[in-house]
Formats: structure tokens, C-alpha cells, sequence
């Protein structure tokens, strides 16, 4: 089973990188792009919206487990090509900004295991 953010190769490894990311980072990552969904189209993020989305008792998917990451991905679910690269072109600067692995885009789009390529330290 496919997820929709498998056929973006480099935004699927950004967001994978939240499975393991501190929480406190996480919580910061999360606002940042948030706030990038709300300027670009706030209808994204209604009420109405939400109940769009799948949730399930189980809770089997990582991001389901918090409440926030489970709302933004079920909103990038839906949003254009557009919005999706300010989402990743963000996520390519706050992360190169803080000490944590940063895998290697080239091995995801040749289909190899994705592995830590470096650790960045901020500073």
C-alpha cells in the first residue's frame, strides 16, 4: 500500500524524519508549517475540513499517535503541488539548521535503504 507522499521523494524523507525527530523540534517543525498551510489556504485547516479525514480506533499509522502531525498530514493529503514544495523547501531549511541525521535524498530516489548520511551540528 502506497501513502501519498511516497511520489514526493524528497518530501517523504523529510517527513519520515519526524518517526525519530525530538519532540521539541517536532513541535516547532509542525507550527512552522501550520502557519505555511494557513497563508497559503486557510480553508485547508476548518473545521469542516477535519472531518474529512480518516481516523481510525486503532491508530495504526505513526503520525496518528499525535494529534497534530495526524492533522497535518491528512491536510498535505489534500494540498497542490504548490504547497507541497513551500512544505518541503521549508523543511530543507529548518532542518538544516538543527543537529539530527540527514538522509541522503539521492538514495531514495534510487529505490535504496534510506540511511543517515551525516550529522549536522548546529552552531
Amino acid at each position: 500500500m502506497s501513502r501519498w507522499y511516497d511520489k514526493y521523494a524528497t518530501l517523504n524523507i523529510r517527513l519520515e524524519a519526524f518517526k525519530e525527530m525530538d519532540q521539541k523540534l517536532k513541535d516547532r517543525l509542525v507550527k512552522g508549517m501550520m502557519a505555511l498551510v494557513n497563508n497559503y489556504d486557510p480553508n485547508l485547516l476548518s473545521y469542516e475540513k477535519a472531518f474529512d479525514f480518516p481516523l481510525t480506533v486503532n491508530r495504526q499509522r505513526w503520525y496518528d499517535q499525535d494529534p497534530y502531525l495526524w492533522l497535518l498530514f491528512n491536510t498535505l493529503k489534500m494540498a497542490d503541488a504548490t504547497l507541497l514544495q513551500q512544505i518541503e523547501d521549508y523543511l530543507a531549511v529548518e532542518m538544516q539548521a538543527e543537529p539530527f541525521a540527514v538522509v541522503n535524498p539521492q538514495s531514495a530516489i534510487n529505490k535504496d535503504k534510506v540511511v543517515p548520511e551525516e550529522v549536522i551540528i548546529a552552531g
